[in-house]
This record gives C-alpha cells, sequence and structure tokens, in this order.
C-alpha cells in the first residue's frame, strides 16, 4: 500500500501540513524538534486510529492549547497484484476525524464507506495489518529501538517484539498460574460441593433449570390455549359455512314461496278472465240474435218461429263453429312446427350442454393437478433457499477458524516468550493469544454439513420437475379456456349453468308445446262434431218445416209479434250479463286481465321460477334442512363462545412461551461459552509450549537466510551468514576468527560494534518485512536507520533501502543530508522557530 498525499490539522505540534509522497525511498529531513516523529506518528493514527474513541492516547493528540482534536486526511494506492502501485488506476481517499469522531473511506469507484469497522477490515485487507503495535513492532523502527541496539540490549528481544507483534509479555509460569486461579473461580460450586459464592457456570446451570421448569409450565398452558384459539378458528370457519348454506336455502325457500304465491294469483285471474270472456261471448250472441230478429221483423214469419229461430241460430252457430275450425286447425298445424323446432332445439342443447360439461370437467382436474404441483415446487424451493442459507452460514462459521487459531497461539506464544525474555507480567498479550485460540478452536462445521450441497441440487431438481408440471398444467388449462372462449373456469362454469338452465328451459317448453297440441286436437275433434251436429238439426229442421231451404223458413215464421217478445227478452238478457258497463268496456276489461295474466304467466315460465318449482315433499325437506341449519349455527355458535373464554383466561401464549424459550437459550448459550471459555483455557495450558516452540522454529527457517542476504548486503559481504537459535538468538560468523558470535549476549559480542549489531537488526527486520508482505504491505517507516554507520557502511546500507523501496513504500525520517541523492521524494520540514 503505498501513502500518496497527506493532510494533517491539529495534530501535537503540526497545526496544518500537507505533505506528498511517492513510491519508492521517502527522505523527510528536518532538524530536531522539527516535528518528524509527530509526523511519523501522524502516518500510524491515519491507518489504524479510532477516532470513535475517547483515551488518552487519542487526547494526547491535541495540539497544544488547542480545544479540538485533530483531522488527518490522506490518499492511499493499494498495491497490485506484483508488488507494485499506480496511483492513477486505484486511489482511496481516508479521513479520520478523532473530534466529530468520524471516518470515511472513499473507493476508487466513488462509493463511500463510513463505518469504522469496515473500513478497518477493507485497510486490513491491503496493509496485511490491523493493530498498531504489530505496525510499530513490523513495519517501524523507532529511535527506542536503535537505542536499545546500541546500548547492548538482547537482540532476541526486538526480534520476538518483531515476530509477536507486541512489545510486552509474561512468563509461561505465571500465565499457567493465572490460568489456574481463572478455572478455578470459573468450575466453582460445579462438582457437586455446595459453595456460598458459587461461579458463573454453577450460575448458569441453575439458572437453565429453573428457566427450563418455567418453560414446561408454560408451554402447557399455551398448548390448551393454542388448542382453544384452533377451535376459535375451527368455529368461526363452521359458523360461515353454516351461515352460507341457511343463506342459500333461505334464498330458495324464498324463491318459492314467491312461486307459489305468484301460482295463486294467476289462477284466481284466470278464473276472474274466463268469467268475463264467458261474459262478453254471452253479450255478442245475444246482440247477434238481436240483429237477426230486428232483420226479419220487416216481412214477418210464415212458419214456426221459434222452428226459424233454432234453425237460424244453428246457422249461426255452424258458421262461427266452422271459423273456428279453420283456426283451430291452423293452430294444430302451428304447435306441430313449434313442436318439431323445441324437439330438434332441446336435443341441440342437450348435447352441447353434456359436451362443455365434460369440459368443465378436465378444467377442474388440471386446475387441482396444478395447486399441487404448486405447492410440491415451493415446498423444494423453499428447502433448497434454507439449504444454501445453511451452507452459507457454515462458511461464514468456519472462514475465520484457521487465521483465529494462527493468530491466538502467536499472540500467546509472543507474550511467553517476551515474559521468559524480559521477566515482566505481559498478562493483556497472552490473554488476548488464548481467547482467540479458543475461539478459533470452538469453531466447528454443522453436522451433516458433508450431505448439505448434494441434498441442496436435489432440492434444486426437484423443483425443475415441479415447475416444468406447472407449466404443463398451465398450459393445458389455458388451452383448454381458449378453445372454450372462455377467459377463467368460473366464466366457463357459468357459460355451463347458462347452457343448463336454456336447457331446462326448452324442455318446459316442449312439454308445454305438447299440451296445448293435445288441447287443440281435442278442440279441432269438438268443432268437427259439433259443426256436424248442428247441419244435421239445421236439415231435420227444415225438412219437417217443409221448406227447401233455412232462408225461406226463417223469411216465413218471423212473425213481429213473436220477433219482437223474442227481441225484448234478448235485450233484457244483454242488459242484465252487461249490468252498467258496456260491452266495449268489459273487452277492454278483459284485454286488460289478459295482459296480466300473460305477464304472471310469463314469471312462472322464467328459469328462476322453473328451477323454484318443487314438489310438496321437496319443500318439506327444504323446510327440515332449514330449521337443521338454524339449530346446527346455534351449537356452533356456544362452542364459538366456550373457547373464546378459554383463550381469554390463558396465562400464557406463544408470546410468554418464545420469551421464555429465548431466555433459556440466552442462558444455555451463556453456559456453553463458559464451558468453552473453560475448554479453551483448559486446552491453552497444553498448547502454550509446543505453539511457542513451533511458531520460533518456522520463523527461524523462513527469515534466517534472506537476513544473511541483507547482512552481507549491508557489510558489504563482511557479515553474509547469520543464524537464529529456537529462541530468535541471531548470530554471525566472525571474519577473522571465523567464530560465531551470538548477537544478542553482552559477553559474547564483545567483538561486534554498535553499528554491526545495528545492520544485524536492520537486516533482520527488512527480511522480517519482506516475509510478513512480499507484495508491499504498509509503508515502512525508518527513523534514522543509519546514524551510526560508518561511510562505507552507509552507502552499503543505502542500496539495501533502495532495494527494499522497490517493493516497499520507504519513508526515512532524518536530520542528515546524506538521503538527499538516493531519495525518490526528499521532504524538508521546518524547524521550530520557522514552524
Amino acid at each position: 500500500m503505498i501513502l500518496r498525499r497527506l493532510h494533517v490539522q491539529g495534530f501535537r505540534s503540526l497545526r496544518d501540513l500537507s505533505i506528498e509522497f511517492v513510491h519508492g525511498l521517502n527522505v523527510v529531513k528536518g532538524p530536531n524538534e522539527a516535528g518528524k516523529s509527530t509526523l511519523q506518528g501522524s502516518i500510524v493514527a491515519l491507518l489504524f486510529g479510532d477516532p470513535g474513541k475517547k483515551n488518552r492516547e487519542i487526547e494526547a493528540m491535541r495540539s497544544w492549547g488547542a480545544e479540538t482534536l485533530p483531522v488527518l486526511e490522506g490518499e492511499l494506492a493499494p498495491n497490485n497484484s506484483d508488488g507494485s502501485s499506480k496511483g492513477e488506476e486505484k486511489v482511496w481517499r481516508l479521513t479520520k476525524d478523532f473530534e466529530r469522531k468520524r471516518a470515511q473511506l472513499t473507493l476508487e469507484d466513488g462509493r463511500a464507506l463510513g463505518d469504522r469497522g469496515k473500513i478497518a477490515e477493507r485497510l486490513t485487507e491491503v496493509l496485511g495489518v490491523e493493530s498498531p503495535d504489530v505496525y510499530t513492532a513490523t513495519g517501524c523502527l523507532l529511535q527506542q529501538q536503535w537505542a536499545k541496539v546500541t546500548a547492548g540490549t538482547q537482540m532476541q528481544e526486538l526480534l520476538q517484539q518483531s515476530v509477536t507483534g507486541g512489545a510486552e509479555g509474561t512468563a509461561a509460569q505465571d500465565l499457567l498460574r493465572k490460568l489456574d486461579r481463572a478455572i478455578t473461580e470459573l468450575e466453582k460450586g460445579t462438582r457437586g460441593h455446595p459453595a456460598k459464592n458459587p461461579g458463573p457456570l454453577a450460575v448458569a446451570s441453575q439458572r437453565t433449570e429453573e428457566l427450563g421448569a418455567q418453560l414446561a409450565t408454560a408451554r402447557g398452558e399455551a398448548m390448551t390455549a393454542e388448542e382453544a384459539r384452533l377451535q376459535v378458528e375451527a368455529s368461526q370457519a363452521q359458523i360461515a359455512g353454516i351461515q352460507g348454506e341457511l343463506a342459500e336455502a333461505e334464498g330458495l325457500a324464498k324463491r318459492v314461496e314467491q312461486y307459489l304465491k305468484l301460482e295463486r294469483e294467476s289462477g284466481e285471474l284466470r278464473e276472474h278472465l274466463d268469467g268475463i270472456s264467458a261474459t262478453v261471448e254471452t253479450v255478442q250472441k245475444l246482440e247477434s240474435d238481436i240483429s237477426v230478429i230486428e232483420g226479419g221483423l220487416a216481412q214477418g214469419p210464415a212458419a214456426d218461429p221459434q222452428v226459424a229461430a233454432d234453425v237460424t241460430t244453428w246457422r249461426d252457430r255452424s258458421v262461427e263453429r266452422e271459423q273456428d275450425l279453420e283456426e283451430a286447425r291452423g293452430k294444430v298445424a302451428e304447435l306441430e312446427e313449434q313442436r318439431r323446432d323445441l324437439e330438434a332445439q332441446v336435443h341441440r342443447r342437450q348435447k352441447d350442454t353434456e359436451g362443455l360439461s365434460a369440459e368443465l370437467e378436465r378444467g377442474r382436474g388440471l386446475q387441482v393437478e396444478l395447486q399441487a404441483a404448486q405447492s410440491e415446487q415451493e415446498e423444494h424451493r423453499r428447502r433448497k433457499e434454507e439449504l444454501a442459507a445453511q451452507i452459507e452460514a457454515g462458511e461464514r462459521r468456519l472462514a475465520p477458524r484457521r487465521p483465529l487459531l494462527i493468530a491466538g497461539v502467536v499472540v500467546f506464544v509472543a507474550g511467553v516468550a517476551l515474559g521468559l525474555a524480559v521477566s515482566a507480567p505481559l498478562y493483556a498479550v497472552a490473554a488476548v493469544g488464548v481467547v482467540l485460540a479458543g475461539w478459533g478452536w470452538s469453531l466447528r462445521p454443522p453436522e451433516g454439513w458433508e450431505s448439505w450441497p448434494a441434498q441442496r441440487a436435489e432440492a434444486g431438481k426437484a423443483a425443475e420437475e415441479a415447475r416444468q408440471r406447472v407449466q404443463r398444467a398451465t398450459d393445458q388449462l389455458a388451452h383448454l379456456l381458449s378453445v372454450n372462449r372462455s377467459e377463467t373456469m368460473e366464466a366457463l362454469a357459468g357459460e355451463v349453468a347458462t347452457r343448463q338452465a336454456a336447457s331446462i328451459e326448452a324442455k318446459a317448453r316442449l312439454e308445454n308445446c305438447h299440451v296445448n297440441l293435445g288441447e287443440a286436437r281435442k278442440h279441432v275433434g269438438q268443432q268437427e262434431d259439433v259443426i256436424r251436429a248442428l247441419r244435421l238439426k239445421i236439415k231435420q229442421a227444415v225438412a219437417e218445416a217443409g221448406f227447401d231451404s233455412i232462408e225461406a223458413l226463417v223469411e216465413r215464421v218471423e212473425a213481429r209479434a213473436g220477433a219482437e217478445r223474442l227481441l225484448e227478452a234478448n235485450r233484457k238478457k244483454r242488459e242484465g250479463a252487461l249490468g252498467s258497463q258496456t260491452l266495449e268496456e268489459l273487452a277492454a276489461k278483459r284485454r286488460e286481465l289478459s295482459l296480466r295474466w300473460s305477464g304472471l304467466d310469463e314469471q312462472l315460465r322464467s328459469p328462476e321460477m322453473l328451477m323454484a318449482r318443487i314438489s310438496p315433499e321437496e319443500y318439506q325437506k327444504l323446510t327440515s334442512r332449514l330449521g337443521s341449519l338454524r339449530t346446527s349455527l346455534v351449537e356452533e355458535e356456544g362452542r364459538l363462545r366456550e373457547a373464546e373464554k378459554t383463550v381469554a383466561a390463558a396465562r400464557n401464549d406463544s408470546d410468554s412461551v418464545k420469551a421464555l424459550e429465548g431466555d433459556l437459550e440466552q442462558t444455555q448459550l451463556e453456559q456453553e461459552l463458559l464451558q468453552d471459555r473453560l475448554a479453551v483455557w483448559t486446552l491453552a495450558r497444553e498448547v502454550i509450549g509446543q505453539a511457542r516452540d513451533e511458531t520460533l522454529a518456522t520463523v527461524t527457517d523462513r527469515i534466517g537466510p534472506r537476513m544473511g542476504e541483507y547482512l552481507a548486503m549491508l557489510t558489504d559481504g563482511r557479515y553474509s551468514t547469520v543464524a537464529l537459535d529456537s529462541q530468535l538468538r541471531p548470530s554471525v560468523m566472525a571474519p577473522e576468527t571465523g567464530a560465531e558470535v551470538a548477537v544478542g549476549s553482552e559477553q559474547q559480542e564483545a567483538g561486534l560494534s554498535c553499528a554491526t549489531r545495528e545492520q544485524v537488526f536492520l537486516a533482520a527486520r527488512l527480511a522480517l518485512v519482506e516475509m510478513l508482505w512480499p507484495q508491499g504491505g504498509p509503508p515502512l517507516l525508518l527513523d534514522d536507520p543509519l546514524v551510526n554507520f560508518d561511510p562505507g557502511r552507509r552507502k552499503s546500507a543505502l542500496r539495501a533501502l533502495q532495494a527494499a523501496a522497490g517493493t516497499h513504500q520507504v519513508i526515512l525520517f532524518t536530520c542528515s543530508h546524506e538521503y538527499d541523492e538516493v531519495a525518490d521524494k526528499l521532504i524538508e520540514m521546518p524547524g521550530p522557530a520557522e514552524g
């Protein structure tokens, strides 16, 4: 990672400063008290400082006399895969405002991160280090460390600090005693002996038992309440069903009552209409007779008036009957034609209805198949998503396991090693290592983890097969509706019902036609019989009177007196039949009643009324069904009230059970965490020694050869071999004697100069940086590393630093002008008086 630009506001002695850096060797030059160490601290604070915290270290950043904390801004260029960096292609902008406790990281695509945790994660990815302690022990070489090397302090201590990233530690025995005390306190009261003050594990176990008993009681009460709630739902559904059936039955009963009422009104109206029709016919007949008599009065009868009157009447009746006969025969022919049409129509509608009903049944079968396939598809899809979520959760759970184990062991070993070296307790470092290692050790793959991907694949395959069945059923159903010209199954069912009603109506009309045809044929036969009888009577009467024709008889028998008496009588009959009305008024009333009767008859023959025309037995069944439904409704409403009372009286429900389950789960989790902590602490006692030896051996094998290469470069080949023992104690081969000199031992390194010790330490740090960050890593901060080197060694050391600057950004702080010529970027800082 390359630091391109840095802007500092209010950081200790730096009130307002902007500096640009380059990839390679950056030399920051200035006299003492110019703020070089402060600038170095601002870089560390920019990369690792947490503006959300408030402690002494943060307060120490405040400029003297300033009321606000500092604001740091920087442009960062993450390394490419080859270790180089091109700021033009990828630049991040990082701002940390310690006064407002805010941080922001703007990525190269313009996206801005404001969450401090996410910013720290992204910086850790590109820096390769996540804490300032590790960074200052590896990527920074401070004057305090040079002073220790110059004073002859053991090199081993500084190297181990660099490897473990910490500055303090504790002895292994002290740490074990601390672990013993912690384990005893944790287990107090758990081994069958009561304790006055039980430990956390015993308290959690007792709390778990108490919550378990409470949860069992609550579950029983909640189950009773849930059964009552289910009864409420069932009763409500049953009541809704009964009310629906009751409404349907009451509607049918209302239609039946309406039909009976219309039928009764139609019968009464028809009877009245027949009476008026008979009166009209009688009056019409009387008027006809009166006209005949009045015509015959002019000449007078020559024969028996009664015979003449009878013959005349019979003749008139015969003529009327002949006219009626022609009309009746026409009516018969018309009804015959109507019957044939209705029979064809009934046959056609019945056939269409049966075919469409079959299509409707097939469509309903497809709907059932579609719903089953959709349910199966949804079930397999949900199963697949659940497995995918479980796999993802398992992967997230296992992801930090190995890094946590390594980090924990390394940190813990560092604490133990440093404690052995300096005989000082380093509780914090060791405790962090134990917690990290224990945390990583506790992460385990879930049960059945290996079979989940196969199960997810099977669920996906089953879901796809179900989807195909859904598509097939959908296509078949759409084709069926399209063929039958219906948009939905409800529309198709409505069409079937319409056709069935039309078929029923056609059958009713056909039956009525048959009845009318029979009556018409009977009427024709009656008219023919009446006409034959009238003709025979007329012929006999004329012959008996001795006349050749009716006309002659009538002309002779009509006597004025008899005709007048007959005329008067007919007039009285007509007046008696009419009463206070006229014939026209009576006829108009007959027409009005006929229209009303036709209207009632049309209503009775409507599809709705035809469906309501039921037998007395069926009507009795309908009445019984209504009573049964009303009784069932009352009973179900009583069950509903009882269930609602039970629900209202319940003290525990699913929410309280869930709350207790949550408390129990939390307590069990706390108990498991305490048990895991106990297991981790116990395991830590066993693995501390082995982990420490293995870690130091690995570091020795990796950085030892590279350290020798750097040392040869720094000393122009005078020292080229560096050996590290299991405790990271370095030793070099003396060129004059060939003897091995331990650099970290004050007794054995008497033959080594201060500069040689510094060269060994510098070579070790450069090799360590190369091992930790082969692709670049964070900037390498050097605080005047060559101050004690002679000109020849300084020249060689500069070549080594230039080589390191090829893969790492190096920022060197110095008071000297000796680095000016080799610097890729020279940054001069003003002195205290100038600033």
